[in-house]
């Protein structure tokens, strides 16, 4: 599985993590959507740690 986009690597501290990833969330469809049309994949989104990380892979 490769994964196209993730938010692992994104800011340790919890605050920002959590209000980057509810930003992410709340827009996954669409992000999803924008680059499958770009790249003419189809992408699965995986949650990850209790859903506070999100990555968007090859399916």
């Amino acid at each position: 599985m490769k994964s196209i986009f993730s938010t692992t690597e994104w800011p340790k501290r919890a605050n920002t993590r959590f209000a980057l990833a509810g930003f992410i969330e709340s827009r996954m469809p669409a992000i999803k959507r924008i680059i499958e049309t770009i790249t003419g994949e189809k992408l699965s989104i995986q949650n990850q740690n209790n859903f506070q990380d999100y990555m968007l892979t090859l399916s």
